[in-house]
């Protein structure tokens, strides 16, 4: 009987362990992937929630590859497992197709504009502030894209809401936002973390035009 008993004891053990490795299994497949843009060569993909910016060839930190994109469809490959996806319709209402040298960003619930852009091909949250002379960064984010901003001959004060820091200029190989690349620009990393979040300012957007047109500021190259 003590046999039998241990027998079955062992039998829920053993089911009990394939059921959580079942479910665990689940849990780390569950990807749920989103288009939220799509350009020429380039997607912005909502991935568990997680905006990310991709082009063609790179993979996201969840393991979803960008292997095509138009401003039509994406190609992603997940897991060695190729599927294309549209733009979702949830979505569509908000951003429509951006053509090659436009971005368009919704306004945010307090009327700030945010996105997903790349800066020297690395993604990146940004925050338009038409009043920044220049985009503005932390040392410790500059620190983490890997701009030596301390060999920088240049340097500035920079007014904070803690008061006065340094500020040195350094100039980014390459800045994307949308279907928008630009070489060489310039930017300002202040010592510190302030500020918070990455300034898209005027030294990228003094280059586009830009107009807003139900709540979608739209940034549009010159050429």
């Amino acid at each position: 009987m003590k046999l039998l008993k241990s027998k079955w004891n062992f039998a829920c053990l053993l089911v009990s362990v394939i059921w959580l490795a079942s479910v665990n299994a689940v849990a780390l497949d569950a990807r749920k992937v989103e288009v939220r843009g799509l350009f020429k060569n380039a997607a912005i993909l909502q991935v568990n929630g997680q905006q990310r910016m991709l082009k063609v060839g790179q993979t996201s930190p969840e393991g979803i590859k960008l292997i095509a994109a138009d401003s039509k469809q994406a190609e992603i490959e997940i897991d060695g497992k190729r599927t294309v996806l549209s733009l979702s319709k949830k979505i569509a209402a908000t951003f429509s197709e951006a053509a090659l040298g436009e971005a368009r960003i919704p306004a945010g619930r307090n009327g700030h504009y945010f996105t997903t852009g790349m800066i020297n091909n690395q993604s990146v949250k940004l925050l338009v502030d038409t009043g920044a002379s220049s985009i503005a960064l932390n040392s410790i984010v500059a620190k983490q894209l890997g701009i030596d901003y301390l060999t920088s001959p240049r340097y500035v004060g920079v007014a904070t809401a803690s008061g006065t820091t340094r500020g040195y200029r350094v100039t980014l190989r390459e800045v994307t936002v949308g279907g928008i690349t630009l070489n060489n620009v310039i930017a300002v990393v202040t010592e510190g973390e302030f500020p918070r979040d990455i300034l898209l300012g005027n030294t990228f957007l003094s280059e586009l035009d830009m107009k807003v047109e139900s709540g979608v500021l739209i940034l549009q190259a010159k050429y």
